[in-house]
């Protein structure tokens, strides 16, 4: 009888562990500047799928889906989560991230 009630709960503790820690919950991106040259700049898009807890989900990754709204004339090239522009003065960039995982799209803003 301990044993099966041992077997039990074990069961229903990776069941609550899998829901919580490795479910995905929320996906979140960032945009983070990495070099700024002269006028030319080199954004880093960072995104991240969060389980319950508010953590990175470990295991999972995500490709997202980067296009570009507004300012295309500023972007010279999209590659592998990293934007390059070429910014004026008191211009922006408007950027829509999607991924299989988003319920919503994200838009994010680079101001100049």
């Amino acid at each position: 009888m301990i044993i099966l009630i041992g077997i039990i709960l074990t069961v229903v503790l990776i069941i609550v562990v899998h829901y919580f820690y490795f479910n995905i919950y929320e996906t979140k991106a960032e945009i983070n500047l990495i070099k700024d040259v002269g006028n030319r700049r080199v954004y880093e898009v960072q995104f991240k799928l969060l389980n319950s807890l508010g953590m990175n989900i470990p295991f999972r990754k995500a490709e997202p889906k980067i296009e570009i709204i507004e300012g295309n004339k500023f972007v010279s090239k999209i590659e592998n989560g990293f934007i390059e522009v070429f910014p004026t003065k008191s211009e922006k960039i408007v950027i829509k991230i999607m991924s299989k995982y988003s319920i919503a799209e994200e838009i994010l803003t680079i101001n100049f």
